[in-house]
């Protein structure tokens, strides 16, 4: 993220390749996470281990994949038009939003 902000070749290639190489491993870990927390977490409720786990998996997914709605979102309010930012008490107000 931060190789963004001085987009050059030099930097942008490297943080790339650091990135592939970390994603990997962090995937894993957090199927092993969620595994060992689910048997866990069922083992001491005394509940099924397989619906434990699915659970714990679809919370995660849920929240992982709800990050492009907000990024979206986020995205839409900072380059909103700038016909839809209006004057707030006569005097025009970069830092508010104002809607219809």
């Amino acid at each position: 993220m931060v190789a963004n902000y001085y987009p050059k070749v030099y930097f942008m290639y490297p943080t790339a390749a650091l990135v592939g190489l970390a994603a990997g491993p962090l995937w894993t870990s957090k199927c092993i996470y969620l595994t060992e927390m689910g048997s866990i977490y069922a083992f001491e409720k005394k509940l099924d281990k397989n619906i434990i786990i699915n659970r714990y998996f679809g919370i995660f997914f849920m929240f992982f994949q709800s990050g492009q709605i907000w990024g979206n979102l986020i995205s839409y309010l900072v380059l909103m038009p700038e016909e839809r930012i209006y004057a707030i008490n006569g005097t025009e107000n970069n830092r508010s939003l104002v809607f219809e």
